[in-house]
């Protein structure tokens, strides 16, 4: 499912580095997932964006992004 930033987001790439999506970017593969190491999030976004694998928490993720095709 392909979805567009409509808002700025920091997403955080493998080796732990900051990168700051703005408005019209276009990601891909999102998934939920669910962390059992303590003191961090609970549940994050993983993605794709110009094909870097990204994660950000997803109370952060979803308000800032919207659906552009659907999956059926």
């Amino acid at each position: 499912m392909k979805r567009e930033i409509v808002g700025l987001l920091n997403a955080h790439d493998r080796a732990g580095g900051n990168v700051l999506l703005r408005s019209g970017a276009v990601v891909d593969g999102f998934r939920i997932v669910r962390c059992a190491v303590p003191g961090s999030e609970t549940y994050v976004a993983e993605f794709e964006c110009e094909r870097i694998p990204l994660t950000c928490p997803l109370y952060a993720f979803l308000p800032r992004t919207r659906i552009l095709e659907s999956c059926a």
